[in-house]
């Protein structure tokens, strides 16, 4: 699989900040203990302890599992010295998927273990929601037109600051900036869809 312009850009987002919303995307620079790793090695007794996969689980069978053991007491170094060869989305169409996915998973997980719940994971849902009530109240209220051109503006402001700071060039700013938009909007309708199914 090659790396193409849009899974660059796709990685960038999701391990900036505001993209990553704290989670195990942002990769630390030193060795350290972590809440949670994608791609770990297991010692094979943890995993008889806590059990495998959960297959209910389609998406984030990874972080589940990561909550299972953490809970059992075991702890999960990170060391920059690893490393994984994955392959982000190359599509915009796939990124959302994805995204949905990952808010679908996180819901779930909320629900299974709700005393993992953080609030950077409800972030991309409130953003959702706001967004949707603001235009929905905006047909027909002109305060309702101003608070959504405000949020939109303060919103665009932030992802556009973002962006530039990671970017290389024009077109990677514009890419990054609409790959903020779809990361949060689908994360949080999948997390509202999982919420409610």
């Amino acid at each position: 699989m090659i790396t193409t312009f849009l899974s660059k850009v796709f990685g960038t987002v999701m391990s900036s900040y505001l993209g990553g919303f704290g989670t195990s995307q942002i990769q630390p620079t030193k060795e350290m203990f972590v809440d949670s790793l994608s791609f770990c090695a297991f010692r094979k007794k943890v995993l008889r302890e806590v059990g495998l996969n959960d297959p209910k689980f389609k998406v984030g069978q990874d972080a589940e599992l990561n909550i299972r053991i953490r809970k059992a007491g075991y702890k999960f170094l990170y060391t920059p010295k690893t490393f994984v060869w994955y392959y982000k989305r190359s599509t915009f169409s796939g990124f959302f998927a994805q995204m949905f996915r990952y808010g679908w998973a996180r819901a779930k997980m909320i629900r299974k273990h709700p005393d993992t719940s953080r609030i950077f994971y409800f972030g991309p849902t409130i953003f959702t929601t706001v967004l949707i009530a603001l235009i929905l109240a905006a047909l027909k209220s002109n305060l309702a037109q101003f608070l959504l051109a405000l949020f939109l503006i303060i919103y665009g402001g932030m992802v556009l600051s973002s962006s530039i700071r990671r970017a290389n060039s024009v077109r990677f700013v514009l890419a990054a900036f609409f790959a903020y938009w779809i990361e949060h909007l689908a994360y949080g309708i999948g997390f509202l869809y999982g919420a409610i199914n």
